[in-house]
């Protein structure tokens, strides 16, 4: 537990915002961040469905808004933590409890997902302290995602059997099909999740160790490595892949797949990037999604083949194989400055276990998608189509001819669910 009170005397959002004591035994808190969620109560009904595990479970929502906001949405936040808080207290038991916290203004320049995730987690690494708890469960979802009713067991039973790992990320799908929105968003989601599936079983195909993916909603810590990777970021925007590469990096972290989230496919421009962003820009256009043209795995997939030869301080050895990477590549390292990081990892490397770690700790999912970026100048982007049958292919997925977008979809959540 010291681990967890030094992270929050130096790291705390804020100060505590829940007074009631936990109940003892607590070991999982889903933490929701809400702004102007029009779905909230949606998704908390969908929790409190949710078959119970054997430890007590807290609900904590936080309401928020910059403190630069208008008065109607001021006005509408409010009506919504009011609304959710009756709510709450009616459902509340001592195995599930519901906390609506009206975080109010958050500054300007912190304000948005991150940040709200972050005050959220904090709290329940308070909670857990309060507890006695030291290996609770921090769990990320969204105001207007829903989950499967063994949402909770699920959990409870990954993290039992893989007692080690740091965190997972959680299966999920998003609504392909509906009333609630038009049509036009329900293709524009489809083509949307199928560029997520096809990048990372493109970076899969790499053959590096450690793609998962990373939404906001789906991801599950421990309370104990929360404290050590140093908290939730506070960023608006991207807050879920920068903070998971930490875990990530650690060599720990796993799928879960025996359950399953449903984010929501709605469009929004609250944020800069990220779902609700590429939905509300793929309604307004009239061609296909882009995504990476696969020739850019084919490249990183040639160069991490190679990466153990890369273990020497022999320079001729070291031009060798960077000269045998495709000039791409060879620019993007030079770039990079990778010869001089590379000395590094060698010098701190015992043995080759060890430099593959570190090799791949430097060379990770952030890198591997700023390399993805930088070769778009040599590989233009294609359909989402295309590049998802080129990736399909070299994973032996056996695409048809005839395949539309939804079907190679379906094609990789089953790949997803299975393996």
């Amino acid at each position: 537990m010291e681990t967890a009170r030094i992270y929050l005397e130096k790291h705390a959002a804020g100060d505590p915002l829940i007074k009631a004591s936990p109940e003892k035994g607590l070991k999982y808190i889903v933490v929701i961040p809400s702004y102007l969620e029009t779905r909230l109560t949606e998704s908390l009904v969908s929790l409190f469905e949710a078959d119970l595990p054997p430890h007590p479970v807290e609900v904590i929502i936080i309401i928020n808004w910059p403190e630069n906001e208008n008065p109607e949405n001021i006005r509408l936040s409010r009506e919504a933590f009011i609304s959710a808080s009756k709510w709450a207290k009616a459902k509340s038991t001592n195995k599930l409890r519901f906390h609506t916290i009206e975080a109010g203004f958050f500054p300007v320049k912190k304000a948005g997902v991150g940040y709200a995730r972050k005050t959220g987690m904090d709290e329940a690494v308070r909670r857990f302290i309060q507890a006695g708890q030291e290996d609770g469960i921090i769990i990320s979802f969204d105001a207007d995602s829903k989950c499967e009713k063994n949402y909770f067991t699920a959990i409870d039973a990954h993290f039992s059997i893989n007692n080690q790992t740091d965190g997972c990320s959680v299966y999920f799908e998003h609504e392909l099909a509906g009333d609630e929105f038009p049509e036009i968003v329900y293709e524009a989601i489809t083509q949307y999740e199928l560029h997520m599936r096809t990048y990372l079983h493109g970076v899969r195909y790499t053959g590096f160790p450690n793609a998962f993916y990373t939404v906001g909603s789906s991801m599950v810590v421990r309370a104990s490595s929360y404290c050590r990777q140093g908290g939730m970021n506070v960023r608006k925007a991207g807050e879920d892949f920068y903070f998971l590469q930490k875990f990530f990096d650690l060599g720990r972290f796993t799928d879960l797949k025996e359950t399953i989230v449903y984010p929501s496919p709605r469009p929004s421009l609250r944020v800069p990037f990220g779902t609700g962003k590429a939905i509300t820009e793929r309604i307004k256009e009239t061609t296909s999604m882009k995504s990476y043209n696969p020739a850019t795995y084919d490249v990183l997939r040639h160069f991490f083949s190679a990466h153990k030869e890369l273990n020497t301080d022999r320079k001729v050895k070291l031009d060798q194989i960077i000269s045998g990477c495709h000039p791409c590549l060879q620019e993007f390292l030079l770039k990079i400055n990778f010869r001089k990081d590379l000395q590094e990892i060698n010098n701190n490397s015992g043995n080759l276990e060890n430099f593959s770690k570190r090799f791949y700790r430097y060379f990770n999912m952030f890198r591997i998608l700023k390399f993805a970026n930088y070769a778009r100048t040599t590989f233009p982007d294609l359909s989402v189509a295309e590049c998802a049958i080129g990736i399909m292919k070299r994973c032996g997925l056996n695409p048809t001819e005839k395949m539309v977008e939804k079907e190679m979809l379906l094609a990789f959540r089953k790949r997803d669910k299975n393996d």
